[in-house]
């Protein structure tokens, strides 16, 4: 399996939109309080782009594309055909997208599996301007309606919380791997503010935001509160122990709270590159063909 990348290495470049926040927002703070929290709020569900790279649209051109017409935008669902019984559904992070998963897609069906995936909206090349974490989990849900059941479920980021969301509704899968998921809320809030330049003091308007459309607030929807809640499944948590954006130690929380998980940690491939490297695909590969438990 060559999977050799010579951009792998390459940090992406951020967003222009989301530089000129970063400049902007604490001069906001400083301006107009009210006005920061609010943007504050507003931000935290409103994901930003990059930059698709040539050899992932070379990918995607591969798949069967599928729309979905969700809260009025168009949803990209992509499918590549295998041979066996058996499905795969991957769920990207914020600010990911469906064909970050393509070397792991590639090997997944060059052992026979179909494989399921899509852009979140305001994702890749789906429509959309906001989303937030629930709307992940419910088009997982749908597709699991559409392409199920599903034999595995591969999480990225919070794509991993997104797939526990939905497996404490409704089952979604018999094997899960989360890869560099976050576990705990309060660190998804900080990095929130270091990505934006903000400071704390604008959370109150965020949980406002969030108590005023959903019934669960921001803390019950973080990975370690869910994965009590997951029920059957069989687990498996790949953290990379130099993962800046999540940091190794939510893995632990995960594992603290279930015990049964199998765990893989790697070492300086920090938060996006464990999705490409082989090691990680073989153990995920080695997951999937291991006689379900459960």
């Amino acid at each position: 399996m060559n999977i050799s990348d010579p951009q792998m290495t390459k940090k992406p470049q951020t967003p222009f939109v989301l530089r000129t926040i970063q400049w902007a927002f604490p001069k906001l703070e400083k301006i107009s309080p009210g006005l920061a929290g609010k943007w504050y709020a507003k931000l935290f569900f409103t994901p930003f782009k990059y930059p698709v790279k040539e050899r992932e649209l070379s990918f995607l051109a591969t798949a069967t594309t599928h729309k979905l017409n969700y809260q009025k935008n168009s949803i990209s669902l992509y499918e590549w055909k295998g041979d066996k019984q058996k499905t795969v559904l991957f769920v990207h992070g914020w600010m990911g997208r469906a064909s970050q998963f393509n070397l792991l897609v590639e090997q997944f069906q060059a052992k026979g599996y179909r494989c399921i995936a899509f852009d979140a909206p305001g994702h890749g090349q789906s429509e959309g301007k906001e989303t937030n974490v629930l709307e992940f989990a419910e088009i997982a849900s749908y597709l699991d309606q559409r392409f199920g059941p599903f034999h595995l479920v591969v999480g990225h980021s919070l794509g991993g919380v997104a797939a526990l969301i939905a497996q404490t509704r409704k089952a979604l899968c018999k094997k899960l791997i989360m890869i560099g998921s976050p576990a705990v809320g309060e660190d998804i809030l900080k990095g929130f503010q270091k990505k934006i330049n903000a400071s704390a003091k604008n959370d109150a308007y965020l949980h406002a935001y969030i108590n005023a459309r959903s019934d669960k607030n921001f803390f019950e929807l973080a990975g370690k509160q869910l994965i009590a809640e997951v029920g059957e499944v069989e687990l498996m948590l790949i953290h990379d122990q130099d993962d800046t954006e999540v940091p190794y130690y939510h893995l632990e929380e995960f594992k603290q709270r279930f015990p049964t998980a199998v765990t893989y940690s790697t070492k300086g491939l920090g938060h996006n590159r464990t999705l490409r490297t082989e090691e990680v695909i073989k153990k995920c590969l080695e997951f999937a063909e291991v006689q379900s438990e459960v």
